[in-house]
């Protein structure tokens, strides 16, 4: 048996339009904010991550593949290398904020305000790091 549905019609010009937009850039009190240097630290962190994680995978199939066949235990320890990383960011500049800025990266946002999208490109390039005994002091890494 088929149940019958009551069809609502709302008329548009009753609906109740708030006196100020709200929008996701409204963060509550508190809540922290996205900022252009928090998102780049983070991809730059990002890649770091990775790059242990290919070398600890690595050094593990070395051990636990490599060292228990006669052959293959005097192979070289095989790893990947991130030279350089390119990345575009687009955003919608907030405000400033500790000389920071505040950025949304909401893809909505970014899609309803077209015109006042910014746009940053970067690219972090790999670069050994040296380490150095200081005589009497700590080590410095450069």
């Amino acid at each position: 048996m088929r149940e019958s549905r009551d069809i609502i019609k709302v008329d548009p010009t009753k609906i109740p339009i708030p006196e100020k937009p709200t929008t996701p850039m409204e963060k509550p009190v508190g809540e922290k904010k996205l900022t252009l240097g928090d998102i780049t630290n983070n991809i730059a962190l990002a890649v770091l991550k990775s790059k242990a994680i290919l070398d600890s995978e690595s050094a593990k199939v070395k051990r636990e593949v490599y060292e228990k066949d006669e052959i293959l235990k005097n192979i070289p320890l095989t790893t990947f290398e991130i030279t350089d990383v390119e990345v575009e960011l687009k955003f919608l500049v907030g405000g400033v904020e500790k000389e920071d800025i505040v950025i949304n990266v909401d893809s909505e946002q970014l899609t309803r305000a077209q015109n006042a999208v910014s746009s940053i490109k970067f690219k972090l390039t790999s670069k050994k790091l040296s380490e150095f005994l200081i005589e009497g002091k700590e080590r410095v890494i450069k």
